[in-house]
């Protein structure tokens, strides 16, 4: 027998140590590898800090990931970025729920017998490689999401070598109609950058900047700075108030798709103030001629055009997509118009800094290459962070990949509607698994670097292009190595470690000026949006500020996660105006049938007043597949099992805008029918009246300032003196504390999802949310006040007070709960019982309570989240 050193013999000993002492436990002994060669960089029991990129969305933001012995555990965002500057929304704070989902794809697929199986990755190789070869010329195509990096440029010489340069990049939010109307107007078919940061007036037309609308982190960022720095009064223009109309100041809800016209009347009152020489063709669209079709008092349309005309830097913001109709492009040239006459070109909407999107296909390109799948023009599709199936079903995208001489290879890490349907799986590896890059904005470089080692059986896209065509015989034309050298290759090797500390190189390309580049007038496009069918309310399909456009929805915490404006979880609803839903008779959780020329769904009603009467809005992003129908049944099963909510993507007619060929999404007309049925809903806000019990105050800045004789009402009453420190140990040189900036709180959510991720907070499901078992540490009250005839939205965050007198602590009868020296309310959980007296006693109910083991349901990897 050899001899055993020190040092292994003290390995022998420590783990037979803990072999004996589990011997005796319920729980399975695990093999047990002792971290004695780890990288330099890691210490055990220590965290460790990686920049990278989020790819949540095509937005590509910086983040941080911090990490503990080689395991994501939390995100934030990347403080060396100049976009971001360390902010991070509530997407990408759940984006790493990605990597551990217990549902992806465990490796290779194939179709057999009508079911996708497993097979080993040289057979699913070898397949591609023999359709490939046996393609004809110029019939492969490769469908994609957005790529602006090294990925992106592999792909392109990937199709050239093998002959086939067919792609589309396909994103659902495009932004056709801003492109075309930027062409049209000066030129360029670019998308600028719009100042948030530098306006003193907003003026948004349906535009959802703080949800999903270009860079929606970068956009709140900066309108938060804009109003902290006593800028930034913002004017929205809708049918409906979403977040970012909850924050704006003013909100006009013209008669749905008229709101052209409104554009045209506030360029018509600035242009006649500022004596622009538009102001002559423009007359013909004064506030007291458009009125009548608007539905808007021309003295409101003044009012804003008089503001507008007198700000120093003015912005309007184009169309958001629930606007965007048959006239989708000249819409926005109108509000494009209004930008020119104000002054804001060059000023707060700056060409140069563009966002990297003009390679993006328009929605007619999908529709057909449809068309060429279904008349044979297409013998192999390669899908790459697209979902057609689910985003566009009026082009039947599902019905042309049902045909016979089709092969489809999907690299999906997780199956969806598309996936669903492929020939052949070969998953690519997570963003927390991959490298990458990306350039989103000119100049703005990212990088993205793995932060674990792959979970499953996965493989970089990249590198299986690279290993594909090799095979092929085609590899002369591409670089040698995987695509982690190519990647060093295009970054240069001498800065690639740099840039991968810092999370990229930073130099946002510089302003350009931009000129018309034509004459402007008066046009038949500048008529408002036509809608189709005979219902007799409007349908407005806004996107998801927790969904995107759809993709976000596996992540079972942003279902959960209460709906920023009706604080609903967990399934679609149609939004009614109260007077539209009293005519119709109809109550908050009645079963309804949304119907127009394209097709139904059945979802439950949720009346509100924060849209206009004579319309119905529905969320983009739900109504997908079920994740898991073979999970185990668990206390949150259905979660996975279940479909959750309905597709109101499948009521859009799919007319396009003829002038820009994207999709005209204000378009349809809708019946809703009450079906007889009912559901009760989870919702964690029954009211958003204060009831006059002051949950959330304001104030001027002239009473705060003194100037007024009272705020409030009444004066404040004050029975002793009061010093926060009191309740911490006179011995203690610290005493916690946290402020936050109410008038900088847009609602967002960002919050409530890092706080979930921070402290492993359980997802519970719908049933338990119903029942008020929601476990949230943080929750987004909101107030609406319409006392003076306009909405006005407070925001107010909802945490533990940590009180200086906790009323918690002296109800509970095992002291589980109680004060620290520090002045902090802290918790034992081991010496809870759960009698919950610590939940009735608090006055700001917030104390929350585990009525599951809601851990032992978790499937690896999800465990490790």
């Amino acid at each position: 027998m050899p001899e055993l050193d020190r040092r292994d013999f003290l390995k022998v000993v420590g783990l037979t140590a803990g072999a004996v002492a589990a011997a005796g436990c319920q729980e399975p002994v695990e093999k047990v590898i002792p971290y004695l060669n780890q990288p330099e960089e890691v210490i055990p029991g220590i965290a460790t800090y990686y920049n990278s990129t989020c790819r949540e969305c095509p937005v590509a933001c910086g983040i941080r990931v911090k990490t503990r012995e080689g395991r994501p555990i939390k995100v934030e965002g990347n403080p060396d970025d100049p976009v971001s500057r360390g902010s991070l929304c509530v997407r990408g704070q759940a984006s790493l729920y990605r990597t551990y989902d217990a549902s992806r794809f465990k490796g290779p697929m194939v179709r057999r017998d009508g079911q996708l199986v497993p097979i080993p990755w040289e057979e699913g190789l070898k397949l591609l490689v023999e359709k490939l070869a046996a393609s004809a010329q110029g019939k492969v195509f490769f469908l994609g999401g957005l790529e602006t990096g090294t990925l992106d440029e592999l792909v392109d010489r990937f199709l050239d070598a093998i002959g086939s340069p067919h792609r589309v990049r396909f994103e659902l939010f495009a932004y056709e109609a801003l492109r075309t109307a930027n062409e049209r107007l000066f030129g360029r078919a670019d998308v600028p950058h719009f100042a948030l940061d530098r306006a003193d007036v907003v003026v948004s037309f349906g535009t959802d900047f703080i949800e999903t609308w270009l860079n929606p982190l970068q956009n709140q960022v900066n309108f938060s700075r804009g109003r902290r720095e006593g800028r930034g009064f913002a004017a929205h223009i809708g049918p409906r108030l979403g977040l970012s109309g909850s924050n704006a100041d003013l909100w006009l809800a013209p008669n749905p798709g008229t709101e052209v016209l409104v554009a045209l009347a506030l360029a018509h009152g600035v242009a006649k103030q500022r004596r622009n020489g538009n102001r002559g063709w423009l007359a013909q669209y004064s506030a007291a001629k458009v009125a009548e079709r608007t539905g808007l008092e021309a003295a409101k349309i003044d009012a804003l055009a008089d503001r507008i005309s007198k700000a120093h830097a003015p912005l309007a913001l184009p169309p958001g997509n629930e606007l965007l109709g048959t006239n989708a492009a000249a819409f926005t040239e109108a509000v494009q118009i209004l930008n020119h006459v104000s002054g804001a070109i060059g000023k707060t909407v700056v060409f140069g800094p563009d966002h990297k999107l003009s390679k993006l296909a328009r929605f007619r390109d999908i529709k057909e290459l449809a068309g060429k799948m279904r008349g044979g023009e297409v013998s192999v599709l390669l899908l790459h962070g697209a979902n057609p199936v689910y985003s566009v079903p009026q082009i039947g995208f599902a019905d042309a990949m049902g045909k016979s001489d089709l092969f489809t290879v999907s690299f999906s890490s997780a199956n969806d509607e598309t996936t669903a349907l492929a020939d052949l799986v070969l998953p690519d590896h997570t963003p927390y698994e991959s490298w990458g890059d990306a350039e989103p904005i000119r100049g703005v470089r990212r990088l993205q670097q793995p932060t674990v080692r792959p979970l499953m059986d996965t493989r970089a896209v990249g590198d299986v292009l690279l290993d594909v065509a090799r095979r092929l015989g085609k590899g002369g034309s591409l670089p040698d190595g995987d695509f982690r050298d190519l990647l060093v290759s295009k970054w240069g090797a001498a800065g690639f470690d740099a840039a991968l500390a810092r999370g990229g190189t930073f130099k946002p390309a510089s302003s350009q000026s931009v000129a018309l580049s034509k004459k402007l007038g008066p046009r038949d496009e500048f008529a408002p949006a036509e809608l189709g069918g005979d219902g007799d309310l409007v349908l407005v399909a806004y996107p998801s500020l927790h969904l995107y456009d759809g993709r976000s929805a596996r992540i079972a915490m942003l279902q959960e996660i209460p709906d920023p404006v009706l604080k609903t979880t967990w399934e679609s609803f149609a939004e009614l105006h109260p007077d539209t839903a009293k005519a119709k008779g109809i109550r908050q959780g009645d079963i309804v049938r949304v119907s127009t020329e394209a097709g139904s769904i059945e979802l439950p009603a949720f009346p509100h007043k924060a849209l206009r009467p004579g319309v119905v809005a529905i969320a983009i992003g739900r109504g997908h597949q079920p994740v898991d129908p073979e999970v185990p049944e668990s206390p949150d099963w259905h979660k996975r099992r279940d479909r959750i909510g309905a597709n109101v993507l499948e009521l859009l007619p799919g007319r396009l805008d003829a002038s820009s060929g994207g999709l005209a999404w204000l378009s349809a007309k809708a019946k809703v029918e009450s079906t007889g049925r009912k559901k009760l809903l989870a919702v964690t806000q029954q009211d958003f009246d204060q009831q006059g019990r002051g949950f959330a105050q304001s104030t001027t800045m002239a009473a705060l300032l003194g100037l007024e004789e009272d705020h409030g009402g009444a004066p404040h009453l004050e029975t002793k003196e009061y010093d926060a420190a009191d309740d911490a140990a006179p011995e203690s040189p610290y005493r916690w504390g946290m402020s936050i900036d109410l008038d900088a709180c847009s609602g967002c959510n960002a919050c409530i999802s890092a706080c979930n991720q921070e402290n492993n907070i359980a997802t519970i499901g719908e049933d338990q949310v119903r029942m008020g078992r929601e476990m949230h540490w943080i929750r987004i009250e909101r107030y609406v006040d319409d006392d003076h005839g306009a909405l006005y939205v407070q925001h107010s965050p909802m945490l533990c007070q940590h009180c200086g007198a906790a009323p918690c602590e002296n109800v509970c009868p095992t002291l589980a709960t109680y004060h620290n020296e520090e002045g902090l309310n802290v918790m034992v959980p081991n010496r809870c019982i759960g009698t919950r007296y610590c939940s009735n006693n608090c006055p700001y109910k917030v104390r929350r309570f585990n009525h599951f083991a809601y851990d032992q349901s978790v499937r690896e990897p999800e465990n490790l989240a």
